[in-house]
């Protein structure tokens, strides 16, 4: 399946207005399989009090250990700044992210 991705889905994307949710901040859409969206979104959600991602996303390893690198490999970067909340939040997602990976990928948790 394909379909528009926006590839940053996280709370501080979402603007809620009325009844209405929009999804702001679309400079990395590109076409893939949705289920990425998903998958970027729940290490988010699951560091701000929400369920824990296998909750939402069971299955789907690879996703996981991609979304999960992902995080890893940019938390560690250099500050953005513009944007200097991007880092550490990118860390809170690849904190929550890697024992989801060790989980869907049956491997020890990391220490």
């Amino acid at each position: 399946m394909t379909a528009l991705l926006h590839l940053d889905v996280r709370s501080d994307n979402l603007c809620f207005r009325g009844e209405t949710t929009y999804l702001v901040d679309w400079n990395h859409a590109a076409v893939g399989n949705p289920t990425i969206d998903l998958a970027f979104w729940l290490p988010s959600l699951a560091a701000e009090g929400g369920p824990e991602p296998e909750t939402l996303l069971p299955g789907e390893p690879e996703i996981v250990a991609w979304v999960t690198g992902y995080f890893c490999a940019r938390a560690g970067e250099a500050a953005v700044p513009d944007a200097p909340h991007v880092r550490p939040l990118q860390l809170a997602q690849a904190r929550t992210a890697l024992p989801w990976a060790a989980r869907a990928l049956r491997l020890a948790m990391p220490a």
